[in-house]
């Protein structure tokens, strides 16, 4: 972000047209995994300032349980491909 709010919240109105479930509650289960916790966090607190929501309030349900749905059938695939 670098203190550059107006294009941050530009980018996070984009992003959220792009995927609309994306909250800071579900970050983990849409990006891939972080090695150290700390980077998580810091990603997360930009994204925070760029104003993504925290939680599911003013979605639809119905667009935040296709969201669930996708996020559970990605972890499935995951866990066959490491499975092997």
């Amino acid at each position: 972000m670098a203190g550059r709010l107006e294009q941050a919240h530009k980018a996070m109105a984009r992003l959220r047209q792009l995927n609309p479930v994306l909250r800071l509650s579900n970050l983990k289960d849409v990006l891939s995994p972080f090695r150290r916790v700390h980077d998580l966090a810091r990603y997360e607190e930009g994204l925070r300032q760029a104003g993504c929501p925290s939680d599911h309030y003013g979605q639809d349900v119905a667009r935040a349980d296709r969201g669930d749905r996708i996020v559970r059938l990605r972890e499935r695939i995951l866990t066959r491909v490491i499975a092997g």
